[in-house]
């Protein structure tokens, strides 16, 4: 093991995750070429700025990343979001609870419609609340988790056709909707505390799972199929509770500083993007799924298939790929969905579960991605997780609940629709969202965070060293071996300027300085811009230390 000596990090957080007793810190390269991880093996807790920071020897495990990143991944944590995933699946997207209904169709889909609007001002409503966390403790959960099975129970006992049986199908819709937001909202705030590569890995294997498990039950009966929709409930409940009691969760801020508008601009991007996409879900999910099980009774199993298969490839790549992660989820998704989309037109009525199928899978792709954006817009920005996650799914749940009423709308004249014109229309949206409205560079935007007074320049505060900003920057280009363009940034990244004003600075492109950021970020191993300036801090302070014993010395 090669002993280092002590860094400072912010929140627990740069590039790792917060463990029960131990802290992983960040990665480097050992002679071989190899990324290994270094772990913290004594550390104690210190006050820096308005967070908490921690100063501690370090070690490396001998691990490479996409070991770790399996080692520190949590089969409970999986196994409970998986029990989550399974029972939305089981709900929403199959007709297993629904065989005992004389319209199984409208059962679901209008069941579907009703929740994701309850979803959605649920999670509306606890994204104004500020909360720290949606409602932790085993009473709140362990109510949500009941109020699960019991909407699912009444779910399976209604049918669209009777005045009875729609009672029971709304009630049923309400509850499993808004108590199903909250246990999100807290699984969430749970992956927050472990970092969000170790969420990606673990969110898309879960969703792996649920979907493997749904294949195996959609020829389940109604019996079983109603014994699955109350057990899991309880399940994921109680996985969830002990989750939420092991993890470290990091502090926040007590005073959250105002936000600035180039934040709330992209926050409103963010939400415009989800809004869009779930849109576009909601439209073809109710247009083709409806139309699809008249012909083929088991357009679920298409769906399913989708999912899984999208979201094994996103899981290999948050292991073998885990530093553009999010990027790739993303881009994983626009491009499945944009492919679902252009299979439309080249599909008859019997066969548009293949364009379900891959946009399904898009769609489970964007909901992962939207997740841990929002998990490293809490930490960048040190605000709430269940604020951002529950404006952002907000609006992705709207968008679903705008595109299922305009398929109701549009769903007796679908055989006279043009479906080459509709195609052209939604990847043409797909499009606009991807390259004007939710960028990947608004991603990168996401990992830096807030610049305003909490990230000042690196010599501002209590404790500032009297060198000079050049003589810093040169020891992290030094260390980290720092390439020439991304030396120019350093400095400009550290005195809290925007990617455009460093663009005006070196006249490059906004793309170009979003990579030299990234790259910046990666080869330091943290996350966002405060860690950086705590990073150079601890380097000058190291340095200066070292030479003032040097001089005492001699």
């Amino acid at each position: 093991m090669m002993i280092l000596e002590y860094v400072v990090f912010y929140d627990g957080v740069l590039s790792g995750e917060i463990r029960k007793h131990a802290i992983i810190l960040f990665s480097i390269k050992n002679k071989r070429g190899e990324t290994l991880t270094l772990q913290c093996k004594k550390y104690v807790p210190c006050r820096r700025n308005r967070g908490m920071g921690c100063m501690g020897l370090f070690e490396t495990t001998g691990k490479t990343t996409h070991e770790f990143l399996l080692s520190g991944a949590s089969a409970r944590r999986v196994a409970g979001m998986a029990a989550g995933a399974l029972w939305v699946l089981m709900l929403f997207y199959s007709i297993s609870i629904y065989r005992s209904a004389a319209a199984m169709r409208s059962s679901l889909y209008l069941n579907l419609f009703i929740a994701a609007i309850a979803v959605a001002l649920t999670l509306a409503v606890l994204s104004l609340m500020r909360k720290r966390s949606a409602f932790a403790g085993v009473g709140p959960i362990a109510l949500c988790s009941t109020l699960m099975g019991v909407g699912a129970l009444f779910n399976s006992l209604s049918d669209a056709g009777t005045p009875v049986g729609m009672l029971l199908l709304g009630l049923g819709a309400v509850l499993s909707g808004a108590s199903s937001a909250v246990i999100l909202l807290e699984w969430i705030d749970v992956l927050r505390a472990v970092g969000s590569k170790t969420a990606l890995v673990e969110m898309s294997f879960a969703g792996c799972i649920a979907f493997v498990a749904g294949l195996a039950t959609s020829s389940a009966t109604w019996n079983i199929a109603c014994v699955l929709s109350v057990v899991l409930p309880c399940v994921c409940g109680y996985l969830l509770y002990r989750c939420s009691s092991e993890v470290v969760r990091p502090e926040m801020v007590s005073v959250p500083e105002p936000i600035s508008a180039s934040t709330r601009r992209l926050f409103v991007k963010i939400a415009a993007g989800s809004l869009l996409v779930g849109m576009l879900q909601g439209f073809f999910d109710l247009i083709m799924g409806y139309e699809a099980y008249s012909v083929f009774d088991i357009y679920g199993v298409y769906l399913l298939a989708g999912g899984f298969f999208a979201l094994l490839v996103l899981c290999g790549a948050a292991i073998f790929f885990p530093r553009d992660g999010v990027f790739n989820a993303y881009r994983l998704s626009m491009f499945l969905l944009c492919l679902g989309c252009l299979l439309g037109p080249f599909v008859d009525d019997g066969t548009t579960y293949y364009s379900g199928a891959v946009i399904f899978g898009g769609y489970a792709c964007f909901g992962v991605a939207l997740c841990i954006v929002c998990i490293e817009a809490s930490t960048s920005f040190r605000m709430s997780c269940v604020r951002i996650a529950g404006f952002a799914l907000a609006a992705l749940f709207t968008g679903q609940v705008a595109g299922l009423a305009l398929g109701f709308v549009v769903q007796d004249s679908y055989a006279d629709m043009n479906l080459a014109s509709v195609t052209l229309l939604a990847v043409s949206l797909l499009f606009v969202s991807h390259a004007f409205v939710l960028t990947e560079l608004d991603l990168v935007r996401v990992g830096i965070g807030e610049v305003g007074s909490r990230m000042g320049a690196v010599d501002s505060g209590e404790g500032s060293h009297e060198s000079e900003p050049c003589d810093s920057c040169e020891i992290i280009i030094e260390k980290y071996g720092l390439t020439p363009r991304e030396s120019d940034v350093l400095p400009l990244l550290l005195q809290g300027r925007t990617i455009s004003r460093i663009q005006e600075a070196l006249y490059i492109s906004a793309g170009t300085v979003s990579t030299h950021i990234r790259h910046i970020y990666q080869k330091t191993g943290v996350s966002d811009r405060q860690g950086l300036i705590d990073l150079v801090e601890a380097e000058t302070g190291g340095r200066d230390s070292r030479a003032s014993d040097t001089k005492k010395a001699s």
